[in-house]
């Protein structure tokens, strides 16, 4: 299965499969309200991209207030954990082949 967001067509959610048709997923306005508390007002970018920033360094600074809180944001076991996959990726790409992660 194969995935594809562009740009050009951000409102489309390309998925592409072998043994059956591909699908065209557009984004259902609807499904909006229920991340009213994570969006703030609209912006240009029209998928809240600066939103994103917002919501981490937001849920950072409630930890640092109280450390308690839960940990919503990532951390540096996933930052490690993204730059394994990254480094399985190339070897993957090197070897043409599937390697395990």
């Amino acid at each position: 299965m194969r995935h594809r967001l562009e740009s050009g067509a951000a409102d489309e959610l390309w998925i592409g499969q072998r043994n059956s048709p591909n699908q065209v997923i557009l984004k259902d306005p609807s499904l909006l309200d229920r991340a009213r508390h994570v969006r703030g007002p609209a912006r240009r970018h029209s998928e809240g991209y600066d939103d994103t920033h917002k919501q981490m360094f937001k849920r950072f600074y409630a930890r640092v207030a109280d450390p308690a809180a839960p940990v919503e944001y990532p951390t540096f076991a996933d930052g490690a954990r993204g730059m394994e996959l990254l480094e399985k990726v190339l070897e993957s790409s090197r070897k043409q082949a599937w390697v395990d992660c």
